[in-house]
């Protein structure tokens, strides 16, 4: 039975437009740090700190690991630029925004799956600090306390779709996979869920689905189709 929901962020819980989320994404680092850093190292510095945080094979957290390649890549400490990237995260971030958009039907129905008691998880891609998702989400229109996990670099050491990031998921929560659903728009890094026995909902609004590759989740469907299925299953 059913009773632990997990839900991506960005594209599922936050429709997006995911290449001009990136841009702005980077055009507020560029606003931020083109007077300290070379701003093509710096690129290429979150790019290689990205990559090995999706290669992570557990040893250590996310954040750990991709301060390790960032700071090595960049010649500086972390404890010397920490603060201003949690303070990029706190405002010039915010101009990615512009590729989101909040939904009010999807707001409505995470909250009234949490009033009827179901665990509810923002269980998004951790390549991000803890600021940072939670302001993704603010953008959604959710409070951070409406998760019971909300999987970050700082909580995480593995990413999606290595199949040790949704176990990881499941012993923080002492679930078991016939206990969740994964609802996600991405047919690779969410719908892999499916190999540990977690059913998966493909929404498709903002649907990736890399090489055009066979979709064989056990549900699919977009918003609507989504919230109705709640409605007549959970």
């Amino acid at each position: 039975m059913i009773n632990t929901l997990l839900f991506d962020l960005d594209g599922t819980l936050l429709p997006m437009d995911q290449e001009e989320f990136i841009k702005l994404y980077f055009k507020g680092l560029y606003v931020k740090f083109h007077d300290t850093f070379d701003y093509d190292l710096l690129s290429k510095s979150i790019w290689a700190g990205t990559a090995a945080m999706v290669a992570n094979t557990g040893e250590l957290t996310n954040e750990e690991v991709f301060w390790n390649v960032f700071t090595k890549q960049m010649n500086v400490k972390k404890e010397d630029v920490e603060d201003s990237f949690t303070n990029f995260y706190k405002n010039e971030f915010s101009i990615a925004k512009g590729a989101t958009e909040a939904n009010h039907e999807i707001i409505d129905c995470i909250h009234r799956l949490k009033q009827e008691g179901y665990t509810i998880v923002a269980a998004t891609n951790p390549l991000f600090p803890r600021v940072a998702t939670e302001n993704r989400l603010k953008w959604a229109g959710f409070d951070p306390g409406d998760f019971e996990l909300i999987t970050t670099y700082e909580n995480s050491s593995y990413c999606k779709p290595n199949l040790n990031y949704y176990k990881e998921i499941l012993a923080k929560l002492n679930k078991q996979p016939e206990e969740c659903l994964m609802a996600g728009n991405d047919n690779q890094e969410d719908m892999c869920a499916e190999q540990l026995g977690i059913r998966g909902h493909l929404i498709d609004n903002c649907l990736i689905n890399r090489e055009n590759a066979p979709i064989t989740c056990t549900w699919r469907g977009d918003w609507t189709a989504f919230i109705r299925w709640c409605r007549e299953n959970l």
